[in-house]
C-alpha cells in the first residue's frame, strides 16, 4: 500500500516538474519577444465607446458634449462627427445599435445603420469626409488594440 501512494506521489510530481518547465520555456519566451505574451489590461466596452468619442472630437474639432448630444441637429460638422463616431463603434462591434446611438445621444437604434451607410457613400463622394473618417479609423484601431484598414484609399 505504501508503495501505491509513493508511485501516485511520483507521478504527481512528475507532472508539476513537467508544467514548469513548459512556464519556464514561455517566460523565455516573452522576454525574448520583449513582453509580447504580456496581457494587455481589458477595458469595458463603455471606455471603448468613450476613446473611440474623444478621437472623433479632437480630429472633427466638436466638443465632446456636442459629439454627444442631439441637440446640434442640422450642422453638417456635428452631423459627420456623429455620424463618423457611431460607425467605428459599429465597425468595432462595441455595442449594440441601441446601445451605441444612446452613448451618441439618439433614442432610435437605426441611426447607428444609418451612419454607418451614410458614411460609406460620403467616403466615396468627399476626399475631406473620406480623410478625416480613414484618420479617425486608424487612430481608434491603435488605441483598441486592432487593425482595421482605411476605406477607399486617398
Amino acid at each position: 500500500m505504501k508503495n501505491t501512494n509513493k508511485t501516485a506521489d511520483l507521478k504527481r510530481l512528475e507532472k508539476i516538474v513537467a508544467e514548469l518547465s513548459k512556464a519556464v520555456d514561455q517566460l523565455r519566451l516573452a522576454q525574448l519577444y520583449e513582453g509580447a505574451i504580456v496581457p494587455q489590461p481589458a477595458v469595458k466596452m463603455g471606455d471603448k465607446i468613450l476613446i473611440i468619442q474623444k478621437i472623433v472630437s479632437e480630429n472633427s474639432r466638436v466638443t465632446l458634449k456636442d459629439l454627444t448630444e442631439s441637440g446640434q441637429r442640422g450642422n453638417e460638422k456635428f452631423t459627420n462627427a456623429r455620424m463618423i463616431g457611431m460607425s467605428l463603434c459599429w465597425i468595432h462591434r462595441l455595442g449594440t445599435t441601441g446601445e451605441i446611438s444612446h452613448r451618441f445621444g439618439k433614442k432610435d437604434h437605426s441611426s447607428v445603420s444609418y451612419a454607418d451607410k451614410r458614411c460609406s457613400i460620403l467616403m466615396e463622394v468627399s476626399s475631406q469626409f473620406r480623410a478625416l473618417y480613414n484618420k479617425c479609423k486608424l487612430e481608434a484601431g491603435a488605441a483598441l488594440n486592432t487593425e482595421l484598414e482605411p476605406d477607399f484609399e486617398i
